[in-house]
């Protein structure tokens, strides 16, 4: 397994605030910097995690990702899904229908947010990376946008979501939008 985290190096204490959470892998730092546009800033950074992910399973947390629950969902989940899977969202931001899979996992087709996502394999890195970064945010503005309609929403790529959410984002200031920011958590089956 490998597992990164986004942080910008204008932000030390939220990377201070991630090291806090008791994780049982390693997680290494992927060092941002603030961009005007802090859209392209965020999926700039998601890519370059995407181009460093190895054949199994890949994490990528932002900085600002706060524990709810036991990390041992995860790798219930893991198992319960087997090989047969895509993206696991470890918590998120759920607008549409949530459809049960397993004991701890919901198959979901409009989950965003991207503060911590499992991946498996490089399908998905691969093909985002088919795409520009001023692509992405020309097309969709955001990556977590672009995650929901490009990969979610294609019949290609299974994608699901812990249940119970493991991780949720911390309401704060935002450097992608550039304002304190507020997360509803909606989720149930």
């Amino acid at each position: 397994m490998k597992a990164f985290v986004i942080n910008l190096k204008e932000r030390p204490e939220r990377l201070s605030d991630f090291r806090s959470i008791d994780l049982p892998f390693e997680v290494e730092h992927q060092c941002s910097e603030k961009k005007d546009d802090g859209s392209l800033g965020c999926i700039l950074s998601h890519m370059e995690c995407y181009k460093r992910f190895e054949s199994g399973i890949n994490i990528i947390f932002e900085d600002d990702c706060e524990m709810v629950s036991d990390i041992d969902i995860m790798f219930k989940a893991f198992d319960e899904l087997g090989e047969d899977w895509d993206m696991l969202y470890l918590g998120a931001m759920v607008h549409g229908p949530i459809f049960k899979n397993t004991e701890h996992t919901d198959h979901v087709k409009d989950a965003w947010t991207t503060h911590a996502i499992a991946y498996n394999g490089r399908k998905v890195a691969d093909h985002i990376l088919g795409f520009s970064a001023s692509h992405i945010r020309a097309s969709r503005r955001n990556i977590d946008t672009f995650l929901v309609y490009e990969i979610q929403k294609n019949p290609s790529f299974r994608c699901f979501l812990t249940n119970p959410q493991i991780f949720i984002q911390k309401e704060n200031y935002s450097d992608v939008i550039n304002q304190q920011r507020i997360y509803e958590w909606k989720y149930g089956r």
